[in-house]
């Protein structure tokens, strides 16, 4: 992934397909790192990248 990549912004659904599940998980998941604008939400694909690797570390401990 280059630079251009981990610091792109997505939507809900964008995120939601990144993730691979929908955008209601996306919106239950009160840890997931998210930037709040207005009345709705982007993610940095960078930090949800760092979520992913401490969700897979805390599941193999």
């Amino acid at each position: 992934m280059n630079i251009q990549e981990s610091n792109e912004i997505l939507t809900r659904q964008e995120a939601a397909d990144f993730l691979r599940c929908c955008v209601t998980t996306i919106d239950r998941i009160p840890e997931l790192p998210r930037i709040k604008l207005r009345r709705g939400v982007r993610f940095r694909r960078s930090d949800l990248d760092k979520w992913l690797d401490r969700q897979t570390q805390g599941a193999q401990a």
